[in-house]
């Protein structure tokens, strides 16, 4: 296989792993790999387009001295993600274009565009407005109803708590300012059963 074999695309900077120990797995082929993973987001085609098989390509990414190689197949998955999203949109918003042949020629053509795949995107891509996290919470007032006697324990315990911090950075030495340290422990334990 020749440096040339591969077409000039994205390919993340990395340095690949040793040829020598690889069985094969020449520096061009590793590159070769990685540009085609970045354009297809397949590791079949990229290992076919490199010369090797699948099961090598996942053997390499697996060995040590490939951790570069390894980071480099993410950084092609990010990228291939990327461009699939990008396609992905375009066929929801601009469409497909659909053309009727007939007897060899074009006799109409028109854009089909996928509502339903807009909205997948639009849920996935922005939840805050579109998916799940654009939904209310439903509100259960009788948990708080339930809570509130413990909220008020864990409130009064903290706030003695704060008092007593307060009180040793004010005076360190004088240990008998702050308040009784074992209603403090008994507020917690009391807190503790509660929850």
């Amino acid at each position: 296989m020749s440096d040339d074999a591969c077409h000039d695309s994205f390919c993340p900077d990395f340095t690949p792993a040793p040829a020598a120990a690889l069985h094969h797995w020449t520096v061009a082929k590793q590159r070769c790999f990685i540009e085609t993973l970045a354009d297809t987001a397949s590791v079949s085609h990229a290992a076919r387009a490199a010369g090797m098989s699948r099961e090598s390509a996942y053997r390499l990414r697996r060995r040590e001295d490939a951790a570069d190689f390894a980071r480099a197949w993410e950084d092609a998955l990010l990228v291939a993600t990327q461009r699939l999203t990008d396609i992905a949109f375009e066929r929801a918003s601009v469409g497909e274009l659909m053309e009727t042949v007939k007897d060899g020629e074009v006799v109409s053509a028109r854009r089909r565009t996928s509502d339903q795949l807009l909205m997948f995107l639009l849920r996935n891509h922005d939840a805050v407005r579109y998916g799940w996290l654009a939904r209310p919470l439903p509100f259960d007032a009788s948990l708080v109803d339930a809570r509130a006697p413990a909220i008020e324990g864990f409130t009064a315990t903290l706030s003695r708590l704060i008092t007593n911090i307060r009180l040793r950075l004010a005076d360190p030495l004088n240990t008998g300012a702050c308040e009784d340290d074992k209603a403090a422990k008994t507020d917690r334990a009391t807190h503790a059963d509660r929850v």
